[in-house]
């Protein structure tokens, strides 16, 4: 290849416009990332422990308010606008929010309740009043979800995720202002900023979406039966993956206490550097994808995915050299001395991410071809597999037996994810 071909393919590659993506993404990981570190280094690892159990488990059941709606909206609406049947997305976009809305107070309500009663916290070791905190998050964590949704099948993905990253500046901006302060949060107060620029996030997405709406055209007829039943099988499979992630947290919490927890927490936040990787590919390339295959392109759709794996994969390389080569030094440094004993858990979930990055946005393609029962069949298998492997693993090896339930789940998951795309999407 000349010198000058390798500078036009490097030109073009720099122009794409998946390189701005990247760099908010980039942006977003290192502030969620800095975001982490002052609030270890203001609170410790107890209350990160209790501030980490109490969003967990209230994101969680966010997750369950949208009822999988999110992605029904990115494929609904996204085809539709491709197609110009723009009164039928302004219908299934009204009905959608109204949905995520009523469920979403109803949830916070039940969600409050059982605080109260003591039936969600303390069994998990964790804090009542960051529970408490963290019952207005349910109907945030719904929101921003259904949000970013909005705004991405309005056709504006790098608005999506740049407003994907705001939360995260902001509570870094949060955190950064009590440390000047020499004022440490409680869990609490952590948890309300936490929700608070989820909700700010939220009410920007709509904002921007409402001008989009506006002229869209009249609304058309459309039922909420079929799009929630279409949201079911996405929900389950959206839901089990939340509750991997919730239920290792909560065991380490309940078997072994808030301080590992928070370790625990502080490694998952590590790994969700990677996560975030896969998350602006899966992002970007979604409503591109769904109006692929809605117009029979899956060629198309098919090199939207290679290139979301390739990037990805490359971009977090030279992270996996330091979680592996060097985790305690990463997580004394920059985390506290206290933090160190989650090591070992840092370098087994490491590989575990790097399967997730390497095979690519599999599920992204199985949910806008309109195969939400086999992301729900697999998802289902893999969270089994976790739960299982937790309760065998944890008793013996604590927070690396967490560490190996997570990552054989997570390596499950995204084979299994590969090979039904390749089956379905054709």
């Amino acid at each position: 290849m000349s010198a000058a071909s390798a500078l036009g393919r490097l030109k073009g590659l720099l122009s794409s416009p998946a390189v701005p993506a990247f760099v908010i993404k980039g942006g977003n990981a290192a502030s969620a990332f800095l975001a982490a570190v002052v609030l270890a280094r203001l609170t410790g690892a107890e209350t990160v422990g209790h501030y980490a159990l109490a969003t967990a488990t209230a994101t969680l059941v966010g997750i369950g308010a949208v009822a999988g709606l999110d992605q029904v909206l990115v494929r609904g609406v996204a085809g539709d606008l491709r197609v110009g049947h723009s009164g039928r997305a302004r219908a299934t976009f009204d009905r959608i929010v109204r949905t995520v809305g009523r469920n979403g107070l109803l949830l916070a309500l039940l969600f409050l309740v059982l605080v109260l009663s003591g039936l969600v916290a303390e069994p998990l070791g964790g804090q009542r009043s960051a529970f408490l905190a963290a019952v207005p998050g349910v109907v945030a964590a719904a929101f921003f979800r259904l949000g970013l949704g909005a705004v991405r099948a309005a056709g504006r993905a790098l608005a999506a995720q740049a407003l994907e990253a705001l939360p995260s500046a902001l509570l870094l901006l949060s955190f950064a202002a009590l440390w000047l302060a020499g004022r440490p949060p409680s869990a609490p107060v952590a948890v309300l900023l936490f929700y608070g620029t989820w909700g700010l996030t939220s009410a920007a997405c709509f904002a921007l979406v409402g001008r989009d709406r506006r002229g869209w055209g009249a609304s058309e007829p459309v039922a909420l039966g079929p799009l929630q039943r279409a949201g079911l099988p996405l929900m389950a499979a959206g839901l089990l993956q939340a509750f991997a992630d919730w239920f290792v947290l909560a065991a380490v919490g309940r078997e072994v206490g808030a301080a590992e927890a928070g370790a625990f927490r502080v490694v998952a936040q590590i790994m969700l550097l990677f996560g975030m990787l896969v998350a602006v590919s899966e992002g970007w390339i979604s409503a591109r994808v769904a109006g692929d295959l809605r117009t029979g392109n899956v060629g198309a759709a098919w090199r939207r995915h290679r290139r979301a794996a390739l990037a990805t994969t490359a971009a977090a390389l030279p992270l996996l050299l330091v979680t592996t080569l060097a985790p305690g030094w990463l997580l004394g440094s920059f985390f506290g001395p206290e933090f160190r004993v989650a090591a070992s858990a840092l370098v087994i979930m490491s590989f575990g991410q790097l399967a997730n990055v390497a095979l690519g946005p599999n599920g992204t393609m199985l949910a806008m071809n309109g195969n939400g029962r086999e992301v729900l069949i697999i998802s289902s298998t893999s969270t089994a597999m976790l739960a299982v492997f937790a309760l065998l693993l944890m008793p013996r090896l604590g927070l690396e037996g967490a560490a190996l339930a997570y990552s054989s789940s997570i390596l499950l998951r995204k084979v299994l994810m590969a090979i039904a795309a390749r089956r379905a999407v054709r």
